[in-house]
């Protein structure tokens, strides 16, 4: 049996955490070209959250970041699309799950 909850974690356009964001927007990306961005993630828990995984519903899509974050933690966070024909108009969620270290 597993349990379920989400866990606070902000985004940020930089390391010195100067302008949180809700969304990643890539701009103008021409078909069979790609684009990388690098973010920002912060663990708001005061938990280490390990065994960090990072999903994306478009195929076209990869996510790069750390695979633990302690308490307070800032790590980057680097996500690529490379649009196809299939995914010209995107927009995805992204899903982070990880377990939650109680000590």
């Amino acid at each position: 049996m597993s349990i379920v909850r989400e866990w606070r974690v902000s985004f940020f356009t930089d390391s010195s955490l100067s302008d949180e964001i809700q969304k990643v927007d890539f701009g103008e990306v021409w078909e069979n070209t790609e684009r990388e961005i690098t973010i920002y993630i912060k663990n708001e828990e005061e938990v280490l959250i390990r065994d960090l995984q990072y999903t994306a519903d478009d195929i076209y899509v990869k996510i790069d970041g750390p695979k633990t974050l302690g308490i307070g933690a800032v790590k980057p966070m680097v996500i690529t699309w490379e649009p196809s024909v299939e995914s010209l108009a995107l927009r995805d969620d992204i899903t982070i799950t990880g377990t939650a270290v109680y000590r």
